[in-house]
């Protein structure tokens, strides 16, 4: 299965590579008439007609007023191959403005095994005077055909079922609707990437042939706009940081976001999975030398608040040992002014921690966990340590990680706690909306440049952290999931999905869309108690298993269950990052059943998880498997009682019923049988 696959992206690269040279002129290896004959001719229709051949290309920027297509035909082009070892091709295009000052430069990084590209502009002044105004800087310009199918999600919003900021809801549209008027935007809101939006989304074919999966890399405002043309029968795709009106001091360089892209064959599901196969195998880092798995955790937030002490600490983590839990996590009010009036005093309140972190630290290792300590470095609340000290570097409550100093100061001070409480997992958080306090920075015929040189210093931060601790696990936060992108995933090995941990129907719902653009390992939650065992533990089994439980408060019977499947989590969490299927719609209600499941094509095996909530009124449902093959038999067994069954991929394919109590769930794994 994974040979074919593999020939099938090899295939689909070749395609790939050629509508981005003919969109972009600057790779220049391959024609659309050479690609007709490798790939299916929907397929190969819907990439040729997506492509622009007007010589456009697929970026642009506008300098002194003028587009970049009318002017750097005339400017010293450079040309940069390198090969990467991972399994990349990068090539670097570098304009020069005569007679010396602005250098633009469009890298394109050709990802083979996905089939994939991931490009964007930077721009350095190489000159002795500033350059002249940069603006309307477009990462991506490409028109995309007429009819085509957008899916897309909403962000990492806390809200429910009754109200507007519902996370990591499903939607599509048809591009060719008129009836949406003449443009239709995605985007970020007020600063944090993923508050409204996740900056990923696929476009299908007419007849659902195959498509393309989009990514955008800004950890800040980012707009993707779809423009009806309708004289021209297409629709014109840009994205980009709105606002880029600028100039480059001497010396300067910066970074404007990323795009990847990558081609599929099938629907919008198979552009999902493309998509998030992508983002684990290629963009994901590794901790340590191992790609993540998604983790066993334990947080005092959601349990204690600022209420923790070491005393109240030490009972939770002599339970949570013995239950399984890897990483023992201490949330907010850690320091002194608790949270949110004492971040910036980042020092350990000594009323809740006499002796600092080492000796706490050094009992959950003695336990046989890690620890974990929750940080917010680039929010500074008034009044506190560091807002007194250094007043330069905050604007509003905002740390200027685009200053040097600020970015060191962060560093020193997060390294001393890690080091001091043999930390393994860190929650890099931010609660504030940045946008007004960087409009405000920007001064002249600067604007952007705040945000751009804050989003590169949170880049740099925790690319040092990484480099520093390699088996410290980074979980980034934003009020819940308000800032997750393709640059923030590239230093992410989970992140905290959505602030919504009280309402479980509404996790599970999370779960079932998250995991259609994402990798389950990022999809971390909380469940902050257990009613109905294993059924509220198993609503959990599409990310990280988290818990916010009092242990101490917990029954014995129920220790025993979460010990049971927190065991039984970790034989199958590793295939959370494989292909994903739900089983059921995405829906706002408990009428129906919720359920999903997790297939490994190359091993060939995988797992179910099915739900039926206390409310719903079906006893039965049908279930249908996806990946498995016709031809072999596959043994099932249903992980409460071990029993266990042989059937036909063709039969499992064409459905088969189960039954289920109300607020009672099951977990079923197969693989081929002997």
């Amino acid at each position: 299965m994974r040979e074919n696959r593999a020939e099938e992206v090899m295939r689909l690269l070749r395609v790939t590579a050629v509508w981005l040279a003919l969109s972009t002129w600057v790779l220049g290896v391959a024609s659309a008439q050479e690609s007709s004959q490798e790939t299916g001719p929907m397929l190969e229709k819907f990439l040729s007609s997506s492509i622009s051949v007007s010589g456009r290309p697929c970026g642009s920027f506008v300098y002194d007023g003028q587009p970049s297509s009318q002017f750097l035909g005339q400017w010293h082009r450079e040309e940069k191959k390198m090969n990467n070892p991972q399994g990349s091709e990068e090539l670097q295009i570098t304009w020069h403005e005569p007679g010396g000052g602005l250098a633009a430069t469009w890298t394109s990084k050709t990802i083979i095994e996905q089939g994939a590209v991931e490009f964007g502009w930077s721009f350095a002044n190489e000159g002795r005077q500033p350059t002249r105004i940069l603006s309307d800087v477009l990462s991506l310009d490409w028109d995309v055909v007429n009819g085509v199918l957008l899916s897309y999600s909403s962000g990492g919003g806390p809200g429910d079922f009754n109200g507007d900021d519902l996370g990591l809801e499903l939607s599509q549209v048809t591009l060719a609707d008129y009836s949406l008027g003449n443009r239709m935007t995605l985007g970020s809101l007020n600063g944090r990437s993923s508050t409204q939006f996740l900056p990923f989304f696929t476009l299908s074919a007419p007849d659902q042939s195959g498509g393309v999966f989009v990514g955008i890399g800004w950890t800040g405002e980012w707009r993707a706009n779809f423009e009806i043309q309708r004289a021209q029968k297409t629709v014109r795709m840009t994205a980009q940081m709105p606002g880029i009106h600028l100039i480059l001091e001497p010396g300067e360089k910066i970074t404007t976001p990323t795009i990847l892209l990558g081609s599929y064959q099938g629907g919008p599901a198979a552009g999902a999975r493309a998509l998030r196969r992508t983002l684990y195998e290629r963009y994901m880092p590794r901790l340590g030398s191992e790609r993540p798995e998604p983790p066993v955790s334990w947080n005092s937030w959601f349990q204690f608040g600022n209420g923790i002490t070491e005393e109240l600490l030490r009972p939770q983590i002599d339970i949570a040992a013995t239950l399984g839990i890897e990483y023992f996590c201490i949330d907010g009010g850690w320091y002194e002014g608790d949270f949110p009036e004492g971040v910036g005093n980042w020092i350990a309140d000594p009323k809740k921690f006499p002796d600092g972190f080492g000796s706490l630290g050094r009992y959950v290792a003695s336990k046989g966990m890690k620890m974990g300590l929750w940080f917010e470095p680039e929010r500074v609340a008034t009044g506190t340590r560091l807002l007194r000290e250094h007043p330069e570097w905050v604007h509003g409550n905002l740390l200027d990680l685009g200053n040097k100093d600020a970015r060191e100061w962060a560093f020193q001070m997060m390294s001393r706690f890690i080091k001091e409480g043999q930390v393994g997992w860190i929650r890099f958080d931010f609660n504030i909306d940045p946008l007004v306090t960087w409009e405000q920075m920007d001064t002249g015929n600067r604007r952007g440049m705040a945000q751009i040189a804050h989003i590169e210093g949170v880049y740099e931060l925790e690319d040092r952290l990484r480099a520093a601790f390699p088996e410290l696990l980074i979980e980034n936060c934003a009020s819940g999931g308000r800032r997750m992108d393709l640059e923030i995933i590239k230093r992410s090995h989970t992140y905290w999905k959505s602030d919504q941990t009280y309402l479980l129907p509404v996790m599970t719902f999370h779960e079932t869309g998250g995991n259609c653009f994402l990798p389950g390992v990022l999809l971390n939650a909380n469940l902050l108690g257990i009613e109905h065992a294993p059924f509220d533990i198993h609503s959990l089994f599409g990310g990280p298993l988290g818990f916010g439980v009092d242990w101490v408060k917990l029954s014995e019977p129920l220790r025993e269950q979460t010990r049971q499947q927190i065991a039984l989590y970790k034989q199958v969490r590793r295939l959370l990052n494989e292909d994903y299927y739900p089983l059921f719609p995405q829906a706002r209600n408990q009428a129906g059943w919720t359920g999903w499941q997790f297939h490994d094509p190359e091993a060939d095996e995988g797992f179910v998880v099915l739900l039926r909530p206390a409310e719903s009124a079906y006893e039965k449902a049908s279930i249908r498997l996806h990946g498995v093959r016709d031809e072999r038999s596959y043994r099932l067994t249903e992980t409460a009682t071990d029993s266990s069954s042989v059937m036909t991929g063709q039969a499992l394919k064409a459905g088969w019923p189960l039954d289920l109590q109300p607020a009672a769930s099951q977990v079923i794994r197969y693989a081929p049988a002997p």
